[in-house]
């Protein structure tokens, strides 16, 4: 029991790993941690803490992968996948957040940090290997993570039939990344862009970039005034001039994301039809890769 509210946030900041260290190493069987994670996150050990946590099944599941031979207990599979992660773990009050997500990003990074996408995982999500040196370094390890944590699920779901499992803990990192790639591409050069216009005050200045979501995107493009003055400046993607029509694309398949991606931070569960489409969204028709507009613009 942490206790601690958020006028505590300097004994939060007090607690050091020998603390830790005595408070887990009393469980005996199982383990749990109460808290107020909006107070514990200003804790780096305690965002460890949550990592290891969110990806414990994770974790266990992938060591019945790498461990094929050994006869699984398939009970144990269904509770440890009835145990993944969802929106109660990475969003708060309906929201994405970043120092929710990434600590289970971290834990991911080091579960496989061996592994890069195979040329049938790429062409699964129609990535191509020079696609993929394009992305920023940390948005490729979280494209990454997400593309095998994906894989990883779907695997463990068909073969153990279970059509109705949640999607969401799949479906929220596909859509961090997302949110992550447009924050660092867009975010500045729709700034720069337009800093006189009345769309700056509302929504680029007076906004803290923590609390920048898709939908602060989607405002903006949604407004043919301010995609004109966008496709004004004929920016070049892939050999393609970014006209008009261009946004007018990039911004009504925007739009389709976001509303899905709010379906992904609500409690009830994200169907595998809902993740399909996120997926058919961001990656077959490309909206993630054209993402990269912010690059040239």
């Amino acid at each position: 029991m942490l206790g601690c509210d958020r006028k505590s946030l300097s004994a939060v900041r007090w607690v050091n790993t020998n603390i830790v260290n005595v408070a887990a190493t009393r469980a005996k069987y199982r383990f749990y941690v109460i808290g107020d994670y909006t107070v514990w996150r200003h804790s780096s050990l305690f965002r460890k803490v949550k990592g290891i946590l969110d990806s414990y099944a994770l974790r266990s599941l992938q060591k019945t992968i790498d461990a094929p031979d050994t006869r699984q207990d398939e009970k144990q599979i269904d509770r440890l996948l009835k145990e993944l992660p969802g929106t109660d773990s990475l969003t708060i009050d309906g929201e994405l957040d970043d120092s929710l997500v990434a600590p289970l990003f971290q834990e991911l990074e080091v579960l496989w940090k061996d592994n890069v996408l195979t040329p049938a995982q790429r062409k699964a999500f129609h990535l191509t290997e020079s696609d993929m040196k394009r992305l920023p370094i940390g948005i490729q390890q979280r494209l990454t993570s997400s593309i095998l944590l994906h894989e990883l699920i779907s695997m463990m779901r068909k073969q153990y039939r279970l059509e109705e499992l949640d999607a969401s803990c799949a479906g929220i990192l596909f859509c961090k990344t997302m949110e992550s790639l447009l924050k660092e591409l867009l975010l500045g050069k729709l700034k720069s862009i337009f800093p006189d216009k009345e769309i700056y005050k509302k929504k680029l200045c007076e906004i803290a970039e923590q609390k920048v979501t898709t939908g602060t995107f989607t405002y903006i493009l949604n407004q043919k005034e301010l995609r004109c003055q966008l496709a004004s400046k004929r920016a070049l993607l892939f050999g393609q001039v970014c006209d008009g029509a261009w946004w007018e694309t990039y911004a009504g398949d925007l739009e389709k994301f976001r509303k899905l991606r709010n379906v992904c931070c609500h409690s009830e569960p994200l169907s595998w039809k809902q993740e399909k489409e996120l997926i058919e969204i961001l990656f077959e028709r490309q909206e993630f890769m054209k993402t990269l507009v912010g690059k040239v613009l």
